[in-house]
């Protein structure tokens, strides 16, 4: 599943995500995700730190901190407070 272009949309709390694949036109506001940062968005919603991330993966704090980076930019938000926000669908 990791190197191939298979698409997959999972409905996350209000958020749908295209895994590795193209967009898919059903979705024109999916965010598109790899399986890792969907993983990460997932602990991040529901209030885990980047050591408890790291950890529970392992993974290095960096590499976490690197990952939260990639996902706030591409849902377009600053902090985990407005990612919980809209992968809730709170305006």
């Amino acid at each position: 599943m990791h190197g191939g272009a298979t698409m997959k949309n999972i409905r996350r709390t209000g958020v749908t995500a295209t895994i590795k694949g193209e967009p898919n036109p059903e979705y024109p506001e999916a965010v598109i995700l790899t399986l890792r940062q969907q993983e990460i968005c997932d602990l991040v919603v529901i209030g885990l730190t980047n050591k408890e991330i790291a950890q529970r993966i392992g993974l290095g704090y960096r590499t976490i901190e690197s990952h939260r980076e990639n996902i706030y930019r591409k849902f377009g938000v600053r902090n985990a407070v407005e990612l919980v926000r809209k992968t809730l669908g709170a305006k």
